[in-house]
């Protein structure tokens, strides 16, 4: 898995919370270890994503960009169900912007 970097003896998941403390407690639970690459680009976050350092087994410390989908162009035209109901204001609005 990968961390932020070490702070005050413990370590952040970031953003990734939906699957990773369960799939870390299921390893601790069969006796697996837990292998950790310690980022400084991961974010510090707090709440369930706080990983004291004694819970990590074996740690790599690598600098490595942070996985992100590829960008997408924005559709233009825009879709019909944009161009009306609510949505009808906002391009109207969003017009000098296109401008540019």
């Amino acid at each position: 898995m990968q961390t932020s970097a070490p702070y005050n003896g413990t370590v952040s998941l970031g953003t990734e919370v939906n699957v990773l403390p369960a799939a870390i407690e299921s390893a601790r639970s069969i006796g697996g270890l837990v292998v950790a690459q310690l980022n400084p680009r991961v974010p510090y976050t707090y709440g369930d994503s706080v990983l004291p350092c004694e819970a990590v087994d074996y740690a790599i410390e690598a600098e490595a960009p942070l996985a992100s989908p590829p960008e997408r162009p924005i559709p233009r035209p825009m879709p019909q169900c944009l161009l009306s109901g609510p949505f009808r204001r906002a391009q109207r609005l969003l017009r000098p912007i296109d401008a540019r």
